[in-house]
């Protein structure tokens, strides 16, 4: 709800900058739920969504945010019947101050952290998260960003998609990784 968005921005007392993608509008996360996946909706003014296996353990963690987000929802099906790799996701919807208690605990727990992202990789968000994540845990972890190549995004619909990661560029991405 856009209201709900302005009136947040509203109440902060330092500058917000917000990131639309214009795929977005008009989408909601969770509308398309996975089977064996159970959808957490976050409650504080800028909610991550978490999306984990049901009934097992998680081995990767994905952290993401923005219009990706829906290509990274598409993936976690297909990285469970490909590689039987069962994703904990966490889609973020502020980007500093990041949230890293749950998403800490997660990579603990998985060893693994992957980043996607629309933006390209150098001095992406991507990155910060990584770093952050470094800083914040004593466990060893594997990690991998997953973003747009290097060149400005193009606007021709055909040339875009061959930027911005696709969804199976992102599970090759975390198959190679993992096996």
């Amino acid at each position: 709800d856009p209201r709900l968005l302005y009136r947040r921005i509203h109440e902060e007392d330092h500058p917000v900058v917000v990131i639309e993608n214009k795929l977005d509008y008009g989408r909601r996360i969770g509308v398309n739920q996975i089977s064996g996946f159970e959808y957490m909706f976050g409650d504080s003014p800028y909610p991550i969504v978490r999306i984990r296996p049901r009934g097992s353990e998680p081995n990767i963690t994905i952290v993401t945010y923005g219009g990706i987000a829906h290509s990274v929802n598409e993936c976690i099906e297909n990285l469970f019947i490909e590689g039987e790799i069962k994703a904990d996701t966490f889609i973020i919807s502020q980007i500093h101050p990041l949230e890293l208690g749950e998403i800490v605990e997660s990579v603990r727990d998985t060893g693994y952290l992957f980043t996607v992202e629309e933006g390209s990789l150098s001095g992406g968000i991507g990155s910060e998260i990584v770093s952050t994540l470094s800083e914040a845990t004593d466990a060893p972890f594997v990690s991998r960003r997953i973003g747009a190549l290097s060149v400005p995004v193009p606007s021709a619909k055909g040339l875009e998609d061959q930027v911005i990661p696709s969804p199976s560029r992102i599970v090759e991405t975390i198959l190679s990784v993992v096996r």
